[in-house]
């Protein structure tokens, strides 16, 4: 598929297969940061029980999920799976269009039929 070519020119399974590949990256992000959420919070309240020794594990914890970083990490998981559905609604879009052309073609040819 040439880069240069008019978006209006694509096939429409093209555009479909460029933004469903879009949402499996998107997905796959969101989901990487989703799974890793547990082992981000485990390692920042081993940095803060390291730190200071005497701290309990659940004080640690609390410590740990009032902290910028792990807020920061929250706001990204959330982003991202925002993200992975803005390009699963760009993906369904392009099937309803497919879905819409298809019925507009059905209808022409029952006008042409039917005269």
């Amino acid at each position: 598929m040439p880069l240069d070519m008019p978006r209006h020119e694509i096939p429409l399974s093209e555009l479909y297969r460029m933004a469903a590949e879009a949402y499996v990256d998107a997905e796959s992000k969101a989901r990487q940061l989703e799974e890793g959420k547990s082992i981000a919070l485990a390692e920042m309240i081993n940095r803060i029980c390291d730190a200071e020794e005497k701290l309990s594990q659940a004080r640690a914890e609390r410590i740990a999920k009032a902290s910028p970083e792990y807020k920061g990490y929250l706001r990204r998981m959330h982003d991202a799976r925002t993200e992975a559905n803005l390009r699963a609604v760009d993906r369904d879009v392009l099937k309803m269009k497919h879905s819409e052309w298809m019925m507009q073609r059905a209808a022409a040819r029952d006008e042409r039929r039917l005269g």
